[in-house]
């Protein structure tokens, strides 16, 4: 009986300190600028290079990062020797109509998907090429 008035009282704590916390107010501060304000403000502080704390820096990309890096080369890492097999694609044509319901013009499109749900991959040797040879693996 007096366990169940201890967990009674300490469940009581519990919610009142959480009800608490939720009703302290607002932890944002105020910047003194309405919404309204930012949203008409032309972006000056970019043109006058006044920078403030919470705006991003740009910055053009280096040569090596615009520069393709060979993840193979990077990691020393063998290069994987299987090929994908032949997955081909269809495309397909829905042509102009009208909605069933409104009858609003639906402009028509082309589509496209795959034969297959998933790529699948060969085995190394276990793909013939197109002249007849075996897929050769090369070190």
């Amino acid at each position: 009986m007096n366990t169940m008035i201890n967990k009674t009282i300490l469940l009581s704590l519990i919610s009142s300190s959480l009800l608490m916390g939720c009703s302290s107010g607002s932890n944002i501060p105020n910047s003194g600028v309405t919404t309204e304000e930012v949203y008409y403000s032309s972006d000056s502080s970019v043109k006058n290079n006044n920078h403030s704390a919470n705006q991003v820096l740009w910055r053009s990309s280096t040569e090596y990062e615009r520069s393709e890096v060979d993840v193979y080369t990077l990691h020393n890492s063998p290069r994987v020797p299987f090929q994908t097999l032949v997955n081909p694609t269809v495309y397909f044509y829905v042509p102009p109509k009208l909605s069933e319901t409104d009858r609003v013009p639906i402009p028509g499109y082309f589509s496209e998907f795959k034969m297959y749900e998933k790529e699948e991959y060969a085995l190394p040797g276990e793909r013939n090429l197109s002249n007849g040879e075996m897929y050769e693996v090369s070190n």
